[in-house]
C-alpha cells in the first residue's frame, strides 16, 4: 500500500471520528470526558495532514518545519490524552499527573524554539510509494539524546498509565482497565519497534486508539442517554405522585424553612399558589411551641410510627389537627427533614365518635349485664319463696285437703320452675352473646361424667310426657377436651326439645365415635320443622308456631344457647328434618387422644 494513500485514509478516520465526538460533546453529559477527545482529534488531524504535505514537493519546500510541526502536534495530543486517561480512570494523585503534562509542554517547546536542542539537517530518500515495512523518508541530523528522552518520556507515560489502571482496577471498572490496558500496549509496542527494531508507521497505532476508544466513550454516551431517559420517566412519576398525593409532601431545611412542599400541603397550609412557600418557615404553623421540639426529637430519632399529632394555625387563622410523619437526612451533606402530613381533624372527629360509641356500647353492655342480674335476683327470690311456701303448704296439709288442692299446688311450682328457666336461659344467652361468658375447658370421660347424667335426664321427660327413650352407645371411654357445662347444658336443650315436640313415639340417643370426633344424635318422631323455619332456628325467642295461641310453650332460647356453646367450644351442629317426619339433630364435640 502506497503511504500517501495510507495517510490520506488514516487522516480521513480521524476526520470522521473528531466530527463525531463533536455530536457526543455536545449531547454528553459528561463534556470533562468528551472534551479532551474532541481536541486530540483536532490535533490529529493537521498531524496527518503534515504527513500528506512531507510527500507533497508542489506544495510544501520546506520539509525540516513541517516534520517539527508533525511532533509537535503529536506531542501537544499527548496532554489531552493524558488529561482524558486520569479523567476516565479517576486517578486521585496531582502532583504525578502535572509532572507528566510538565514533560510533554516542555519537550514540544523544544521541538519548535530551542536554539540549542532538536536540530534535522535534513531529509531525504522520500519515497511516497513506500510498504508500511519500508522507511518512506530518512531524517539527518538528530542526535540520539532526543530520541532517548523520547524514551524516558514514554517510560514515565506507561507508570503513569499503570497507576491510573491500578487505581480504576481496585475501585471496580475492570472491563474498561482490560480495555484500555490492551490498546496502549499495541501502541506502545508499535512505537517502541519503530524506533529501534522495524519500520512500521506508529501513525496507524495512533489512529486505531483514537477510534477504539472513541467508540467506546460512546458506548457511555448512550448509557448516560438511557439512564437521562429512566430518569425522566422516574422524575415524571414521582410529579405524578408529588402532585396528585392527597397528603401534604414536604421537605425542611435545619431551620425549619420550607424547601419542598407539594399541592396537597399548601392547601392544608393555605398557602397560596403564586406565594414563595420557601419564605414560610414551617414551625410558626404550630401553635403549642413547646411540639417543636418534641417534633425534632422524633425526626431525629424516628421513633413514632404512629404518627406525630399537634395542632396548627394555618395562614388563615384556621386552627387544624394533623398528623405527620417524618425523619431527618442528608442531602449533600446537609440535614434536612423530608415527611408528609394530613388534615387529621374529621379523622379525629371520627375516631373519637367511635370510641364514644365504643364506650356507650361497653356502658350499655354493662348496664345489660348488670340488670339482668339483678332482675334475675329479683324475680328467683320471690319465685323461690313463692315455691318453698307451696311445699310447706302441701306438708301441712292433711290427705283429703291436699287432693282438693294438689293440682294448684303442682301448678305454682311448675310455673315458678318454668319462669327461673326463662331468667336463666335470658341471663346464659346475654353473657354468651357479650362475651361475659367464661368457657372452662377441662378433659372428661364421656361416658363416665355426662352420659349418665343425659341418661337420667332422658328417662325422666320420657316418664313425663309418655313419650318413649332408648340409648344406644357403649365401647371404650371416649375422652373429650371441652367445657362440661356448655356440653351438658346443649344435650339437655335439644333432649327437652325432642320430648317436647314429639306427641307419641320415640326419642333416640345415641353415641358414634367417628374420625377422632365423638357425634351425640338424638332423634325424635315428633312434628319435624319447615325448611323455611330451620334457616332462621338459631334466632332467640323463636319458634316456628308464635303468638299466644301457639301449641307448644317455651321461649324458643334453646337452640340459641346450643349454637352459641358450640360456637365457643368448636362444636358442630347439624340438623335434619322433614314438616310431619321427625327430627334428626347431630352435635359432633371433637375427642382427645389418651
Amino acid at each position: 500500500m502506497e503511504v500517501l494513500i495510507l495517510y490520506t485514509i488514516l487522516l480521513s478516520v480521524i476526520a470522521v471520528t473528531t466530527a463525531y465526538n463533536v455530536i457526543l460533546f455536545i449531547n454528553s453529559t459528561q463534556k470533562s470526558l468528551h472534551a479532551p477527545l474532541l481536541i486530540i482529534g483536532i490535533l490529529l488531524i493537521p498531524y496527518y495532514f503534515s504527513h500528506i504535505l512531507l510527500f507533497t514537493d508542489n506544495m510544501l519546500d520546506d520539509r525540516i518545519d513541517n516534520l517539527k510541526n508533525i511532533y509537535t502536534f503529536i506531542l501537544l495530543a499527548a496532554i489531552p490524552f493524558n488529561y482524558f486517561i486520569k479523567k476516565f480512570t479517576g486517578y486521585p494523585e496531582k502532583i504525578v499527573f502535572a509532572s507528566l503534562q510538565a514533560l510533554f509542554i516542555l519537550i514540544a517547546i523544544m521541538n519548535i524554539y530551542s536554539p540549542t536542542g532538536i536540530v534535522y539537517d535534513s531529509i531525504t530518500g522520500i519515497e511516497p510509494n513506500a510498504s508500511i515495512l519500508k522507511d518512506s523518508f530518512t531524517i539527518t541530523g538528530v542526535s540520539n539524546r532526543y530520541y532517548d528522552s523520547l524514551m524516558i518520556l514514554t517510560a514515565f507515560q506507561i507508570v503513569f498509565i499503570a497507576l491510573a489502571f491500578r487505581h480504576q482496577y481496585i475501585h471496580g471498572k475492570r472491563r474498561d482497565t482490560v480495555f484500555l490496558a490492551l490498546v496502549l500496549s499495541l501502541m506502545i509496542a508499535v512505537n517502541f519497534f519503530d524506533t529501534y527494531f522495524l519500520n512500521i508507521h506508529e501513525e496507524i497505532s495512533y489512529a486505531f486508539l483514537y477510534l477504539l476508544i472513541s467508540i467506546r466513550v460512546s458506548n457511555q454516551v448512550l448509557e448516560s442517554y438511557k439512564l437521562r431517559d429512566l430518569l425522566q420517566r422516574s422524575e415524571e412519576k414521582y410529579k405524578k405522585v408529588f402532585d396528585n398525593s392527597a397528603f401534604g409532601i414536604f421537605q425542611l431545611n435545619s431551620e425549619g424553612f420550607i424547601i419542598l412542599l407539594n399541592p396537597a400541603g399548601r392547601k392544608i397550609l393555605a398557602i397560596e399558589e403564586n406565594y414563595a412557600s420557601n419564605s414560610v418557615n414551617f414551625y410558626n404553623f404550630f401553635t403549642e411551641k413547646g411540639r417543636i421540639n418534641q417534633f425534632r426529637e422524633m425526626t431525629v430519632s424516628f421513633s413514632d410510627s404512629q404518627g406525630f399529632e399537634t395542632v396548627i394555625r394555618d395562614l388563615k387563622g384556621e386552627e387544624k389537627y394533623i398528623r405527620l410523619f417524618a425523619k431527618e437526612n442528608l442531602r449533600d451533606k446537609i440535614a434536612v427533614i423530608d415527611g408528609i402530613f394530613e388534615d387529621f381533624g374529621e379523622k379525629k372527629k371520627a375516631e373519637d365518635l367511635l370510641l364514644k360509641a365504643k364506650s356507650d356500647a361497653e356502658k350499655a353492655s354493662r348496664l345489660k349485664s348488670e340488670f339482668l342480674a339483678m332482675i334475675s335476683h329479683e324475680i328467683r327470690t320471690p319465685l323461690n319463696i313463692i315455691g318453698g311456701s307451696s311445699e310447706i303448704i302441701e306438708s301441712e296439709l292433711n290427705e283429703e285437703q291436699r287432693n282438693d288442692l294438689d293440682q294448684f299446688l303442682y301448678n305454682i311450682k311448675d310455673a315458678s320452675k318454668r319462669i327461673i328457666r326463662t331468667i336463666e336461659s335470658i341471663v346464659l344467652v346475654s353473657q354468651l352473646k357479650t362475651g361475659t361468658y367464661e368457657s372452662i375447658r377441662r378433659s372428661v370421660n364421656f361416658q363416665r361424667d355426662l352420659l349418665p347424667g343425659i341418661i337420667e335426664t332422658g328417662r325422666k321427660l320420657s316418664a313425663s310426657s309418655g313419650v318413649g327413650f332408648t340409648y344406644d352407645g357403649g365401647g371404650e371411654p371416649i375422652l373429650l377436651s371441652t367445657d362440661i357445662f356448655a356440653l351438658s347444658q346443649s344435650m339437655t336443650h335439644l333432649l327437652e326439645n325432642a320430648f317436647k315436640f314429639t306427641k307419641r313415639g320415640v326419642v333416640n340417643l345415641k353415641a358414634i365415635l367417628s374420625d377422632d370426633a365423638l357425634n351425640i344424635i338424638i332423634t325424635d318422631t315428633g312434628i319435624g320443622m319447615s325448611e323455611e323455619f330451620q334457616s332462621n332456628i338459631s334466632d332467640p325467642f323463636r319458634q316456628e308456631e308464635q303468638g299466644y295461641d301457639r301449641s307448644f310453650e317455651g321461649n324458643g332460647l334453646g337452640l340459641t344457647l346450643v349454637n352459641e356453646y358450640c360456637r365457643i367450644n368448636d362444636m358442630a351442629l347439624k340438623i335434619e328434618s322433614v314438616k310431619g317426619s321427625g327430627t334428626s339433630v347431630t352435635l359432633t364435640v371433637n375427642c382427645t387422644s389418651e
